[in-house]
């Protein structure tokens, strides 16, 4: 099984949310999670990421609003790490125009991939568009991924009341992408 599970974030002066692009480029590279073989990118690399989107921002001067978007991706037991790597990069690669890191995580009985999307497009400076038919086209682009590594997609469903919450904060997600996938 695939769970895709997109949260939506927006800057803040508040001390409590300052650095949260940082953040969230740390938790997703942390290396007692996931190990450098593990983290790839689109446009950024684990070393880059917070300076380059920080970068396209400012250049186009939309440093306000959604900072970035985070998403995960769980694939249910222990998934060969390589396989989740590849389909990973391939799911970036969907996302044109927009600087993407990624990290697959080892450190629960789900192997799981994070994404962190700069919330910028470095080609035209527009925003990334998370309306309801946004999603469902992508959802049925990381179908086609997932049935391309030999995964069987049943059951897609999105649920725009789902909440999550990681251990550094309870923030609630825009939407929620359940992708149910068994290896065939």
């Amino acid at each position: 099984m695939a769970i895709v599970k997109f949260n939506n974030r927006k800057n803040s002066t508040s001390n409590h949310n300052k650095n949260k692009l940082n953040r969230i480029v740390a938790y997703i590279t942390d290396y007692t999670k996931t190990c450098n073989d593990l983290i790839g990118g689109v446009g950024v690399s684990e070393e880059n990421a917070v300076e380059r989107m920080e970068t396209v921002k400012k250049f186009f001067g939309k440093e306000g609003g959604r900072e970035y978007i985070h998403f995960c991706i769980s694939f249910k037991g222990k998934r060969d790490a390589d396989t989740a790597y590849f389909i990973a990069d391939n799911i970036s690669q969907l996302l044109d125009g927009f600087q993407v890191l990624f990290a697959v995580h080892l450190n629960t009985k789900n192997i799981h991939v994070h994404f962190v999307i700069n919330s910028v497009n470095i080609n035209d400076g527009h925003k990334y568009s998370q309306s309801k038919s946004d999603m469902e086209l992508l959802k049925s682009k990381i179908n086609e991924i997932v049935t391309n590594f030999g995964f069987n997609t049943d059951e897609v469903i999105i649920d725009e009341n789902d909440y999550f919450n990681y251990e550094y904060e309870e923030d609630e997600f825009l939407m929620n992408l359940t992708i149910t996938a068994f290896r065939a």
